[in-house]
C-alpha cells in the first residue's frame, strides 16, 4: 500500500527514463487482514499499470514468483511485482516454465473461463472443481502478467465460450477485470463479468479467510454466483 507514496517519483523518474528498477511489493490485497483498510492495497494494479513502460506481474504461488522474477530480471525496464502475504495455494511444480506476458491455461472450458491472478488463481481452480460437480465446464487461466496483457490467449478463449469471468483480490475498477474488458470489447465483444472488490475500502478481520468470506471471495460463494449467471 505504502509504495503508492512514491508514485510521482516512479512515474517521473523510473518510468519516464525506463530505468531498470524492479519493485517487489508484499502484503497486497486483503492479506494484511489485521490492519484494515489503511494497509490493504486494493487499487495498486490500477495506478501502476497506467504508467507507460511499467510492467505489472502478479504471481499466483511461490514457484510462479521464483520463475517470473528471474524472467523480469532478464528484461530491461521497470516492473511492479505484486505479492500477498503467506496464504497462497500451491499450484505449480518446480519444473513449470513461465514467460512474461504469456498466460497459462490451467483448464480448458466450454461454458465459461475464469481469468484470475495472484491468490485468486488457486480459488478459481476450486471454483472450477465445484462447478464441474454441477455439470458446468469452466476453464481457468492464470493471467499472471497484467501488463503486457496476453492478448492472443484472450482472443482465442473468447471464441470458445459465451462469457468470461475475471477474478482478482483488487478493486474491479482499473485492475485485471478492466484490462480484460478493455481488450475484449475492442476485439471480440462477449460478456465479461468482473469479480473482486466492488469499489470500496477494505476492513479488519480476524483472519485472511474471514475477510475473503466478508467480501464474498471464497470458492463456494463465487461458484454459486457463477452458477446462477451461467444458468440464467
Amino acid at each position: 500500500m505504502f509504495l503508492s507514496r512514491a508514485w510521482e517519483q516512479i512515474r517521473n523518474t523510473v518510468c519516464k527514463d525506463n530505468l531498470n528498477v524492479k519493485f517487489i511489493v508484499t502484503h497486497s490485497g486483503l492479506s494484511d487482514h489485521l490492519d484494515g483498510y489503511s494497509h490493504q492495497s486494493l487499487e495498486d494494479i490500477a495506478i501502476f499499470r497506467v504508467i507507460p513502460n511499467m510492467k505489472v506481474v502478479v504471481p499466483s504461488d511461490s514457484i510462479a514468483l521464483r520463475k517470473l522474477l528471474r524472467k523480469a530480471v532478464e528484461i530491461e525496464g521497470p516492473f511492479y511485482i505484486r505479492l500477498g502475504r503467506d496464504n497462497e495455494i500451491r499450484i505449480y511444480e518446480d519444473h513449470e516454465e513461465f514467460e512474461i506476458g504469456k498466460a497459462k491455461i490451467l483448464f480448458k472450458g466450454k461454458d465459461a473461463y475464469i481469468i484470475a491472478c495472484g491468490t485468486m488463481v488457486g480459488i478459481s481452480l476450486e471454483i472450477s472443481r465445484i462447478l464441474k460437480e454441477k455439470g458446468l465446464n469452466v476453464g481457468v487461466v492464470d493471467m499472471h502478467t497484467i501488463k503486457p496483457l496476453d492478448q492472443n490467449t484472450l482472443l482465442n478463449i473468447s471464441k470458445d465460450v459465451p462469457i468470461i469471468f475475471t477474478l482478482e483480490e483488487h478493486s474491479i475498477i482499473g485492475g485485471l477485470g478492466s484490462a480484460v474488458s478493455e481488450f475484449i470489447s475492442e476485439t471480440n465483444p462477449i460478456p465479461v463479468k468482473r469479480l473482486g472488490i466492488n469499489d470500496r475500502f477494505g476492513t479488519c478481520g480476524r483472519s485472511y479467510f474471514e475477510l475473503l468470506s466478508y467480501f464474498n471471495l471464497l470458492p463456494e460463494q463465487l461458484a454459486k454466483r457463477i452458477e446462477v449467471i451461467l444458468n440464467s
